[in-house]
């Protein structure tokens, strides 16, 4: 009986170290594929490693990293997945639009491997497409800005013209408008659609910013990912916060990153994209045989996006905000998600617009006594106007000087219409002709 004990003791002992040596059968493999930049960016991808680390609270993870390269190409992307799903990781998480081309592919290649692709809605029986409403929190950094700029200036910075920032910079241009009508709003992007290498490319972000401060635009909203660094330390180098120069960062809380220290006074507030949230959720869906499929989608309502409070230089600013937050997720506000810009040189064209988008016309104006405007059409219920026109000041401040107009329109009910602006210079005495400004548009839901 003694030596059957003692066998049994044995054999329990070896079986635990067995289970010991080959660790916990509930240890999730987590495969990270980062988008340009990588992890240290101080913004999108770190958001993404902080989920990884919220998890690794609750449940063991393993984590493999493979960063991406400045150039790299889509069969390269592709690579990266391969080897992270061959190795057996699960889930496999692509932090990007830069995998949009290519992880659906390589999804129907490892139907027993979980993918999750941030900031890319695609259809898969294993994928987790994580969109966030960044038009929502964009819109909220707008209010802030146009409440906080003291010229009545303000600037948008972003990384690649791609659809994802162009609701970026609706939100922020609607947001502005909304508080104060009269505000004048520089927009520019680092590079096209196809340059992913301008997400790292402070120098290049340095120089869109000190043009902004040089036209007198005091606050940047910089959505450029690794970029925003030029931003932030053009706007330090101009004279900083003492001038009253601020930037407003997105993605995570760039005023509390640590490689961003140096210049963390000029960081009013940052927009958040919960990345973090999304990486997290996937991570215990995995953890417990539940994996998170289709589109999810991250809002205001949701806690998905909102604002940062670390600076308290923002606290001035926050009730406006609030009162903005709180009237879209009851419904009161609906954000836009494109905006589109023409000049005097697109008259005369045909324009489509969807149900919501933004539309703003600018027309450039000699030296004159003045003139005077109007909108014959395109207004009501498929087109209507946000705001009256605005003068952008060229050499002069005064009305009339040499400079610009701006009209912002809202797209409306599906339809067509005919947008004319008509505009005649004052003289001391008599008019000139009129001129106008035509464009057809469509717009549908």
């Amino acid at each position: 009986m003694i030596k059957r004990s003692m066998l049994f003791l044995a054999c329990s002992s070896i079986l635990l170290l067995l289970i010991a040596c080959s660790g916990d059968s509930r240890t999730v493999k987590v495969g990270l594929a980062y988008d340009s930049g990588g992890r240290g960016d101080g913004a999108f991808n770190d958001a993404a490693y902080a989920g990884v680390t919220k998890a690794q609270q609750e449940v063991p993870v393993e984590v493999l990293e493979l960063p991406a390269t400045g150039t790299e190409t889509d069969a390269e992307r592709r690579v990266r997945l391969q080897q992270l799903a061959r190795s057996g990781y699960n889930p496999v998480i692509a932090v990007g639009t830069g995998f949009s081309s290519v992880l659906s592919t390589v999804a129907a290649e490892f139907p027993g491997t979980s993918f999750v692709i941030i900031d890319v809605a695609l259809d898969g029986q294993n994928i987790d497409s994580v969109v966030f409403a960044s038009e929502q929190g964009s819109y909220l950094a707008g209010v802030i800005a146009a409440t906080a700029s003291k010229n009545g200036h303000i600037g948008f910075i972003g990384g690649m013209d791609i659809p994802l920032l162009r609701a970026f910079e609706a939100g922020y241009w609607q947001g502005a408008v909304s508080v104060r009508p009269d505000i004048v709003i520089d927009s520019s992007y680092l590079g096209n659609g196809s340059d992913a290498s301008v997400w790292n490319r402070p120098d290049l972000a340095a120089q869109a910013a000190s043009s902004m401060i040089g036209s007198r635009c005091d606050v940047i909203y910089a959505a450029a990912g690794g970029s925003n660094t030029g931003i932030f330390q053009a706007l330090k180098d101009a004279g900083g916060s003492e001038r009253g120069l601020w930037a407003i960062g997105t993605d995570s809380d760039q005023y509390n990153a640590p490689q961003l220290a140096a210049v963390k006074e000029v960081i009013l507030t940052s927009i958040l994209k919960r990345v973090d949230v999304a990486v997290y959720e996937a991570i215990l869906g995995v953890s417990k045989g539940q994996p998170v499929t289709g589109v999810q989608r991250y809002d205001l309502a949701r806690g998905g996006v909102g604002y940062a409070t670390s600076n308290k230089a923002l606290a001035p600013y926050q009730t406006p905000a609030d009162t903005a937050a709180q009237r879209i997720t009851s419904g009161g506000i609906t954000v836009a998600t494109a905006i589109r810009h023409l000049k005097a040189a697109d008259t005369g064209t045909a324009v489509s617009l969807k149900t919501g988008d933004l539309l703003t016309v600018t027309l450039s104006v000699n030296a004159s006594t003045g003139y005077s405007w109007s909108v014959a059409g395109g207004t009501g219920e498929v087109l209507s106007e946000e705001g009256k026109a605005v003068y952008l000041p060229g050499s002069s401040s005064a009305i009339g000087s040499s400079g610009s107009y701006r009209f912002t329109f809202r797209a409306g009910k599906p339809g067509l219409t005919t947008l004319r602006l008509v505009y005649k210079r004052q003289w001391e005495t008599t008019e000139s002709p009129a001129q106008t400004f035509v464009l057809t548009l469509a717009v549908t839901a």
